[in-house]
């Protein structure tokens, strides 16, 4: 970016991308700077921008925020949006700040990192896991530095699994293995040796994959949030919007099944939370009702992406690691 405030950077400088690396953090603080020097942008892009620099918790936006609420900020919805947005920046600055010294430098690379898994451990080496299957974009609407802080402040341990592109983990999960048969059981050898409680939770585009792992080792507990349940070619519900049909044609046909049949079976725990206001979201998840050991919640006024509003209002991690009522198992 050119020193001189009044000279502009090429179009082909500023990139704007959703999928979190390293690299994408670099062009989101690049692109920040360049927005409130001037660069023409079109304004969904410049919230664009924004919105990844608050996920990232980047100082630029103690610059961009004012900036762009200053021309945009007239009505009541755009006020309402900018407050959010400063709530959730302050609520992602805290957890960033108050990390223990050395932990952000440490983690952050291989969190960024979107080809290997990252595994942090807990302040035990009996902390029971949170498996995450990440979504398309490698984060979980949160950063996965964030996320994996709130949990690790929690007392948990965090494996992140990251999908190649086009795949979904559909094709093996990295590190685990080169298919999904040879990725479920690298996971659960995994799980095994670390000989301690776990739990699965996927979000979007990583929730089919959480809930077939789920059922694939018979997880004991799956926490998911706007999951897809049935990826058949002529189910009646519509998959997910990243479920493109170049998705399905790059992944094994025999994976594209209705995994709310094969719930029905299941002696695990599930807890499916869906925002009332996504009707496709909110049928695959009336789909998976009939299994027994699952639990529906409704996120009111709220739509597909529900980890925000539980972020800001505070109740994400109790979702997240919420566990079956002591009368749980007599009902199995």
């Amino acid at each position: 970016m050119p020193d001189s405030p009044d000279t502009q950077p090429d179009l082909e400088t500023l990139s704007i991308s959703n999928f979190h690396s390293a690299a994408q953090k670099a062009q989101i603080q690049h692109a920040a700077q360049a927005i409130v020097r001037g660069f023409p942008i079109d304004t969904q892009e410049a919230y664009r921008v924004l919105i990844e620099v608050v996920k990232h918790g980047l100082a630029e936006f103690e610059v961009l925020e004012p900036h762009l609420f200053a021309q945009n900020g007239s009505s009541r919805r755009m006020q309402a949006f900018h407050q959010a947005l400063r709530q959730e920046y302050a609520q992602v600055r805290n957890i960033l700040d108050s990390a223990p010294p050395g932990l952000v430098d440490r983690f952050e690379g291989p969190l960024l990192n979107d080809a290997r898994p990252t595994w942090l451990q807990g302040k035990s080496k009996k902390s029971e896991i949170v498996v995450v299957f990440l979504t398309a974009f490698n984060n979980f609407y949160l950063s996965n530095l964030v996320l994996s802080l709130m949990l690790l402040e929690a007392g948990y341990s965090v494996l992140l699994l990251k999908s190649p592109r086009n795949s979904q983990f559909l094709n093996g999960i990295p590190g685990f293995g080169p298919d999904w048969a040879r990725s479920a059981r690298g996971l659960q050898g995994f799980l095994a040796e670390k000989g301690c409680d776990y739990r699965i939770t996927g979000f979007s585009s990583g929730g089919y994959a959480g809930l077939l792992a789920t059922l694939s080792i018979s997880a004991p507990v799956f926490v998911g949030f706007s999951v897809c349940s049935d990826l058949r070619p002529d189910s009646p519900l519509s998959p997910q919007l990243l479920f493109n049909e170049q998705v399905r044609g790059n992944t094994p046909p025999a994976l594209h099944r209705n995994l709310a049949q094969d719930a029905l079976t299941h002696k695990g725990y599930m807890r499916i939370l869906v925002g009332a206001l996504d009707g496709n979201d909110m049928q695959h998840a009336a789909a998976l009702r009939e299994a027994p050991g699952a639990d529906v919640i409704i996120v009111p006024d709220e739509g597909h992406t529900i980890i925000r509003p539980l972020f800001l209002n505070g109740t994400l991690c109790t979702e997240m690691l919420h566990s079956p009522g002591a009368g749980y198992a007599d009902r199995m």
